[in-house]
């Protein structure tokens, strides 16, 4: 008769990678069907499941937007790990929220521009990282691009858009990658009024329009 293992956690230990896998999951469709008010609520509270939650649903869309606007792989990640510890430790100081994927944006965008000053200090002859940065990589998953999209296709759209001012690449990055609103994109980039974040993307349209059509009949 084979005997039962002495040590269960020992047995259990052989599948802790399944285990694991399922609990992440299993918080992940939990959490899921909460709102994002509900969930940051769960997280200033307390809850680290919570927590947990939002670092796994929103990292990722961080890291691609942080690397984005600074072109630096390093100093990204610095952001993320800083954004992360940040709102941990603050959290019960922190305000409501009804869209958590905005909040961290606008902060990873203000701690990013200010990591950009503060390398410009260190290093006078870097140009100033406001201006001439954040040139744009579009990503297949991209709402910009159909799918089916030649490579040569979006090879230019992506000139196109490198074209554009860095405030009008952000505003169009934000809107159709990250797939935010008006109102959302304006609190990030800090527009004092939501018609300027509007104004803002409908111009970049129009001159991305123009550009695409001049190089097509050149």
């Amino acid at each position: 008769m084979m005997k039962e293992p002495r040590n269960n956690r020992l047995h259990l230990s052989k599948n802790g990678k399944e285990v694991e896998h399922f609990h992440d999951r299993k918080i992940l469709m939990v959490y899921a069907e909460k709102s994002d008010f509900e969930v940051w609520s769960a997280f200033k509270l307390g809850d680290e499941a919570a927590f947990n939650y939002i670092y796994r649903q929103y990292m990722n869309a961080l890291y691609n937007y942080a690397y984005q606007v600074s072109r630096d792989q390093d100093l990204a990640r610095d952001a993320i790990h800083t954004l992360f510890i940040k709102i941990r430790r603050k959290r019960k100081e922190l305000p409501e929220v009804h869209n958590i994927k905005a909040y961290l944006m606008k902060i990873i965008y203000r701690l990013i521009l200010d990591a950009l000053k503060q390398k410009q200090k260190s290093h006078p002859l870097i140009e100033n990282p406001h201006d001439n940065l954040f040139p744009v990589e579009l990503s297949p998953e991209s709402q910009m691009i159909n799918q089916e999209v030649s490579e040569e296709k979006r090879s230019k759209l992506e000139d196109a858009l490198n074209q554009l001012s860095k405030r009008q690449r952000e505003a169009l990055l934000l809107m159709y990658r990250e797939e935010l609103s008006y109102k959302e994109i304006a609190e990030i980039l800090e527009l004092e009024h939501v018609k300027s974040a509007r104004k803002l993307i409908y111009r970049a349209v129009a001159k991305m329009r123009a550009i695409l059509v001049t190089d097509k009949n050149s």
